[in-house]
């Protein structure tokens, strides 16, 4: 009813004759903007809720934009900052031994000497979360030696699945790794994973991005069938008629045959970074369908 796939591992081992034909069909549905798949609802020639276009002339669409500047220098895009209404707060969930919340307070901090700005008007606070006691003990024992706390920095035992914080508490949300980590749970690595991106999607504010880094790519089938399984049926667990916008960065995969990136052992395109933007809510009706979730690919 959510539009999303709930195909169990074993049955999708059975439908490469499907997959081959969504394949196909991708390659046919151009029809003119080439520059975004839509996720999250069912459509006659796609089980698995997944629409596409052809990424390859969203690339095209990229250059011509990003071309030039009136002196011939090449533009690259621009977002504007989270922190333009104020200094935001971040988490990371399932920190780990080297967190990437660390490494940004660390970036911001020494980038006081380039731009005169102070960083704590960038970031007010960061929060490292991570499930295993020992993890956060040595954090907190690191984090007791640093002499540079411009930016606060917590870090806390805590289950990704269920945190304490109130609704809508971070600007930026980051997860690296660890739901890839939580798939080799065959029997509750699904669920978990879900449940995971739910809690980010309740403590994410509007206007905010949720930012992943994961193996699974979504330039190639498996990592479209990864969002459309376990990332969209989780932003929608809580958030149902909330707008949803994500972006894909990675390796196209154009290296990775078709035919071949379902068989084990075969090159993957590497890993991916998502940046998931969590926008207005739609007026909304109790009998009215989610919004579909637009793709936005950008290949290096």
């Amino acid at each position: 009813g959510n539009g999303a796939s709930s195909r169990t591992d074993n049955e999708n081992a059975g439908h490469d004759e499907e997959e081959s034909n969504t394949d196909d069909n991708s390659e046919g549905n151009d029809n003119g903007n080439g520059n975004q798949h839509e996720v999250g609802r069912r459509n006659d020639d796609n089980e698995d809720g997944v629409s596409s276009e052809s990424r390859d002339e969203y690339v095209e669409v990229l250059d011509e934009e990003e071309e030039s500047d009136d002196d011939g220098n090449e533009q690259p895009n621009h977002r504007e900052g989270l922190s333009k209404s104020g200094a935001i707060s971040v988490l990371e969930v399932g920190c780990g031994d080297v967190p990437l919340g660390r490494d940004l307070k660390k970036s911001i901090e020494s980038f006081e000497s380039q731009t005169g700005i102070p960083p704590n008007n960038i970031v007010k606070q960061v929060v490292c979360v991570d499930y295993a006691p020992s993890c956060i003990a040595a954090l907190k024992k690191e984090q007791s030696s640093s002499t540079e706390n411009k930016i606060q920095i917590c870090y806390e035992v805590g289950d990704a699945r269920k945190l304490p914080y109130k609704d809508a508490s971070f600007e930026l949300i980051l997860e690296k790794g660890t739901m890839d980590a939580m798939l080799s749970d065959t029997d509750g690595g699904v669920d978990n994973c879900k449940l995971i991106v739910a809690e980010s999607a309740r403590l994410l504010i509007t206007g905010g991005c949720f930012v992943i880094v994961s193996h699974l790519n979504a330039h190639v089938h498996s990592g479209l069938q990864w969002l459309d399984r376990i990332v969209v049926p989780g932003l929608r667990m809580n958030c149902k008629h909330t707008k949803w916008e994500i972006e894909v960065h990675g390796n196209s995969g154009d290296d990775v045959p078709i035919e071949d990136e379902k068989n084990e052992g075969q090159e993957s395109p590497g890993p991916a970074v998502y940046i998931i933007h969590k926008m207005e809510s739609n007026e909304k009706t109790a009998s009215s369908d989610p919004p579909t979730i637009p793709l936005k690919f950008f290949s290096y």
